[in-house]
């Protein structure tokens, strides 16, 4: 642990709320009330004083991606493993909904709910990529199927009733991450970005004032570099920002305004204070997924932790524990001529794709596509087509992304 006193640079403090490996989503009503979405804990805790401190309100025994409030009572979480809940009493009581919607969604990544009727929310990281709408409260609901523009989607931002966008991984998976645009509730899309590097997602859109747009890019290890984009003109048009010409996993993004901003993931989080000409890592806890803006002084990050950030001089903790993998993946031998011997230990149930890409980011080996039990699984595959070569295993699950670069010889 390390304090930070009042010339900390980066004015993160750390809430207290116990860990739960990954909050994937933190979600605000107001200044004072919100919710963390717990992830592999399965748990929804409450706040009703800024985060100073959180009650349990419900465990669901289900993998917990996404939360978002349309009212101060009326809300609704979104699960990985088929559930979606929804309360009408500020988070006392939840119901399991998906049962109600035709097809039943595999998975709610993104919740957006611009009016106190419309929600959207939208699925699925793995596949395939839907929307699902609401306009009577969730009392109901439409889907809209979108897998001949998206292999999968992750986030779902909508500025009003008909207006918004969906964010995840193009169709073909060849042209990279994809952002799509509709102004008519989601009935027709335009495609307005696609990074064109294989297999990228664009993970998370944020927007500190409407007009400015951010996203960060989920990129396999053999990119090389680390990546968002941004759109000057409210979406219309985006570009890319390099922040880092060696990898590192990143699937947060935010900013406070044009020139404060984050982005990261595992146990690496970037700041930039000049809007993005330069990044700087900093120390901030782990496991980021969301970034969520309260005002100009005030906003939230989910990982591990709920980790608050304040605009002013402050005290509090940091919490420095380097990032443990939730999931651990093992390869032998390393290098490697005629085989590799793959041993992964599951930490709980969840969606899992382990896979083999080239060095170019070109799909090898799909050894595993599916959902996975707690445990340790072993695989063996032949490797001597393989021309020498680095090449990445992937392990992609609900929690993130794990790799191992081999070296083919």
């Amino acid at each position: 642990m390390l304090l930070c006193t009042t010339k900390c640079f980066s004015q993160w403090t750390t809430l207290n709320i116990p860990s739960s490996g990954r909050y994937d989503d933190v979600f605000f009503i107001n200044d004072y009330v919100g919710w963390a979405a717990g992830g592999p804990s399965t748990e929804i805790y409450k706040t009703t004083n800024g985060g100073s401190n959180w009650t349990l309100q419900y465990t669901s025994g289900k993998y917990l991606r996404c939360i978002e409030f349309a009212t101060p009572t009326l809300g609704f979480c979104g699960s990985l493993d088929s559930s979606f809940y929804k309360t009408t009493d500020g988070g006392n009581t939840w119901t399991d909904i998906a049962n109600t919607i035709t097809p039943k969604p595999p998975g709610i990544c993104g919740l957006s709910a611009p009016t106190s009727n419309v929600i959207y929310g939208c699925g699925i990281w793995s596949f395939p990529a839907y929307l699902i709408k609401s306009i009577d409260g969730g009392n109901t609901w439409t889907t809209i199927d979108l897998s001949s523009l998206a292999n999968a989607l992750v986030d779902v931002h909508f500025i009003n009733a008909d207006t918004g966008f969906v964010s995840g991984m193009a169709n073909p998976a060849t042209q990279g991450g994809i952002i799509l645009y509709t102004t008519d509730g989601g009935n027709t899309w335009v495609i307005k970005h696609k990074t064109m590097t294989a297999q990228d997602y664009i993970w998370k859109l944020q927007t500190p004032d409407g007009l400015h747009y951010y996203g960060s890019v989920e990129a396999l290890p053999a990119t090389g570099n680390v990546r968002i984009v941004k759109s000057n003109d409210s979406g219309s048009t985006w570009t890319t920002i390099i922040i880092k010409n060696t990898y590192s996993y990143i699937q947060t993004i935010g900013f406070l305004n044009t020139l404060k901003g984050w982005t990261g993931g595992n146990s690496t989080l970037f700041e930039t204070i000049d809007g993005g000409i330069n990044w700087n890592s900093i120390t901030v806890g782990s496991a980021y997924n969301r970034f969520f803006k309260i005002n100009d002084n005030l906003a939230y990050l989910s990982g591990d932790k709920i980790y608050q950030y304040k605009d002013e001089n402050i005290n509090g903790i940091i919490d420095t524990k380097p990032f443990d993998e939730i999931h651990s993946l093992n390869v032998s031998p390393n290098p490697t001529n005629n085989f590799i011997n793959i041993e992964m230990t599951i930490h709980n149930k969840t969606n899992c794709k382990l896979q083999l890409y080239s060095s170019e980011g070109k799909l090898i080996q799909s050894i595993y596509d599916g959902q996975i039990e707690k445990g340790t699984k072993q695989f063996s595959i032949q490797s001597e087509k393989i021309p020498p070569q680095t090449i990445y295993l992937i392990l992609k699950t609900n929690e993130g992304l794990v790799y191992r670069k081999i070296i083919k010889i």
